[in-house]
């Protein structure tokens, strides 16, 4: 049976996950995330999707607001691991 879930339970463990897969292929470990991502999310070439009301694009109960990079209700957005671990693996090494 299908359902839709969600929440900081569903997703921590995919994050930890792509931690733990971003760090094996470096010599030393990413460390805290948050200074890279934030700078991540300004590139043009971000590896995060916002989410804004425009055209279907919500988190299932809030949808983002229009112009913003962060909002409280749907942070950055959703994730494009594939270019987060891109970006990681262009950061030094």
């Amino acid at each position: 049976m299908w359902g839709v879930d969600g929440g900081t339970s569903f997703t921590t463990p995919q994050i930890a996950a792509a931690n733990a897969v971003i760090n094996s292929g470096r010599q030393t470990p990413v460390g805290f995330w948050n200074p890279q991502i934030y700078k991540f999310a300004q590139d043009t070439d971000t590896p995060f999707n916002v989410l804004d009301d425009a055209d279907n694009n919500n988190n299932l109960y809030y949808t983002g607001q229009p112009g913003k990079l962060y909002n409280q209700a749907t942070g950055l957005g959703t994730i494009n691991f594939e270019k987060l671990l891109n970006k990681f693996d262009h950061e030094t090494n």
